[in-house]
């Protein structure tokens, strides 16, 4: 893009018009910064500035609105043009579209984040297991002893429900484990159902808030399927979260059914 020393755009390419979807009418003779969202002008404006006093400005990141509305970040070069006299005649501007380098890197910082995550849910399963272990055996020994000395029902019943809990929080930290625990390694033999039942057991929290019924339609005598739990739990979990989010109102069917075909 080519700017006048009052910031008028004078020329641009068709790199620019094709990013931005604009008129080369509309865009000619238009102070360059109406082009520009009002809280990316400081920058662009001191890089502006700064190539009219002779100094070239480099990398200055600014958002521009793509033609389908979505914003392009832009890296752009400042640099001005002198005429025979050494008074600077135009302010020449070189950009290029960072967009999706800068979602890429986002992505990166997020999967480290995830990893990270993973890590930390590894150690506090590992801390949590020794007394949810400790918790379950006491709690089994002494329904045992209730059961064995024949005492009241309801304290029966309470102790079952210690148990209960007891084992499935076992369950869920073991699940846990394996969801952070990276895949590695060659494919495994995996019983499918298992897999998604465990998935459904990470997804109790979204189904109950968003007041989902959960259907299945397991089909009977699937096959082993190998694979890795950890990424079929991540896909399957996923499938289950954005189901609930996709739920036109609370309250609606989420149906998982499995079954093979045959080509």
């Amino acid at each position: 893009i080519v700017l006048g020393p009052q910031r008028d755009v004078r020329a641009v390419n068709r790199a620019f018009l094709a990013l931005t979807g604009l008129d080369p009418d509309l865009v000619v003779g238009r102070d360059f910064l109406d082009l520009i969202p009002t809280d990316e002008r400081a920058p662009l404006l001191a890089a502006l500035e700064d190539a009219l006093r002779g100094e070239p400005s480099a990398h200055i990141e600014v958002r521009v609105p793509r033609a389908d509305g979505v914003l392009a970040r832009l890296s752009i070069n400042a640099a001005a043009i002198f005429d025979a006299k050494g008074a600077v005649e135009a302010l020449i501007g070189i950009g290029r579209d960072l967009t999706d380098v800068r979602a890429l890197e986002q992505q990166v910082m997020q999967a480290e984040k995830l990893a990270t995550l993973g890590q930390l849910a590894a150690g506090v399963v590992h801390e949590l297991n020794n007394p949810l272990t400790s918790i379950a055996v006491y709690a089994e020994s002494l329904l045992a002893r209730a059961r064995a000395r024949g005492s009241e029902t309801s304290d029966v019943e309470r102790m079952e429900k210690i148990v209960d809990a007891a084992q499935r929080m076992h369950r869920f930290t073991r699940d846990l484990m394996a969801y952070a625990r990276p895949s590695g390694g060659p494919p495994k033999r995996v019983e499918l159902h298992a897999v998604l039942e465990r998935s459904l057991a990470f997804c109790e929290h979204v189904v109950s808030e968003s007041k989902a019924n959960v259907e299945r339609a397991f089909a009977k005598d699937t096959p082993i399927v190998l694979g890795h739990d950890g990424q079929l739990h991540q896909v399957f979990i996923n499938l289950v979260t954005n189901a609930c989010h996709a739920l036109a109102e609370p309250g609606g069917v989420i149906r998982i059914t499995t079954g093979v075909s045959v080509d």
